[in-house]
């Protein structure tokens, strides 16, 4: 069985979305779909009364991982979960911009930066031995970062799938480290042992917080606040000794600043580095003026694709193993 089982139809019915055919395929999570997170926003919050409340919801997602892990028997620890390495390697051929963009950002920033971070390898069915985090961030203190990254040109509207499935995968990979707290899973020589609080992050362009209707001009914003605000209600109530918290981000004008025309690779990489990953910002209220400039974007993807592509292959490569652990 699977550590994740019966987490999406739970998620499905808070929202008040369950078995709607409008949402997409039979047996496919409704929340999936981006026609779903469209009319949630719209609605300003789920579509039917649940008797779940969002701290209610979260606590019982968590307690669905535990009798999951309790069901399977053998209870496996998983040993290669919850271990910061850096993955920085791109094998020839093409590759997602959001793919470059996350090993560009272990590559460049430093010893605290690292992505793949495998969540339930070794503990489930095989097709959940890939949820990995994107990134992963030692803020200092024993306080790290999960972040969801999403990143696209903006005709694959910003990146993948949509926030409201963005936003419920980094909480189910939030839930999955409380459990393996909760159980003692992490062996103590990792650092996130010892983590006493945790930051759930989406961080995306800002463009991936909006979206095209028929008989509208431009870019309508979503409307996820109210998703925010109850995803925090059940992570502060949550029965763990480590403290969660979720936000949804976007990558600010400094981004633009940076890649708003083409660098040269020396100069682009020390702005990078300089940077560290600081511009993004929490949206605070998760809403956009009416309508968004539609060049700003393009003029950011393509000038980091500039930047991307005149980087060697080799550069990504290195010396040594592809993979650091960092134990």
């Amino acid at each position: 069985m699977s550590i994740l089982n019966g987490l999406d139809a739970m998620i499905d019915v808070w929202l008040g979305i369950q078995g709607n055919r409008r949402y997409g395929k039979s047996g496919k999570p409704a929340y999936f779909s981006k026609e779903a997170a469209i009319d949630l926003s719209e609605n300003g919050g789920p579509l039917a009364q649940s008797d779940a409340t969002p701290d209610a919801l979260v606590a019982a997602l968590l307690k669905r991982i535990d009798d999951n892990w309790k069901g399977a028997g053998s209870q496996k620890r998983g040993s290669k979960n919850w271990l910061l390495r850096k993955n920085s390697r791109l094998r020839h051929g093409k590759h997602k911009p959001e793919k470059i963009l996350e090993k560009l950002v272990v590559q460049l920033l430093g010893t605290t930066w690292f992505n793949q971070i495998a969540t339930c390898s070794g503990m489930a069915d095989r097709e959940e031995r890939n949820r990995s985090i994107d990134l992963g961030h030692d803020c200092g203190d024993r306080v790290f970062e999960f972040i969801e990254l999403k990143y696209g040109l903006a005709e694959q509207d910003f990146g993948a799938n949509n926030p409201l499935y963005a936003g419920f995968e980094i909480l189910k990979y939030g839930l999955l480290f409380a459990h393996a707290r909760n159980n003692q899973l992490i062996q103590e020589e990792k650092p996130l042992s010892s983590a006493t609080k945790i930051h759930l992050q989406v961080l995306a362009p800002a463009g991936y917080y909006s979206f095209r209707t028929r008989g509208r001009d431009g870019r309508q914003a979503f409307n996820l606040g109210w998703l925010e605000s109850a995803i925090n209600k059940g992570l502060a109530d949550l029965p763990s000794e480590v403290k969660f918290d979720f936000r949804f981000q976007r990558f600010t004008s400094d981004f633009d600043a940076l890649y708003s025309q083409p660098c040269v690779l020396p100069d682009g990489v020390r702005l990078f580095q300089r940077y560290n990953l600081t511009f993004q910002e929490v949206m605070p209220t998760m809403r956009y003026p009416r309508r968004l400039n539609p060049r700003f974007m393009d003029q950011v993807e393509k000038s980091l694709l500039n930047f991307l592509v005149s980087i060697p292959h080799r550069f990504f490569l290195g010396p040594g193993k592809a993979v650091d652990e960092i134990h």
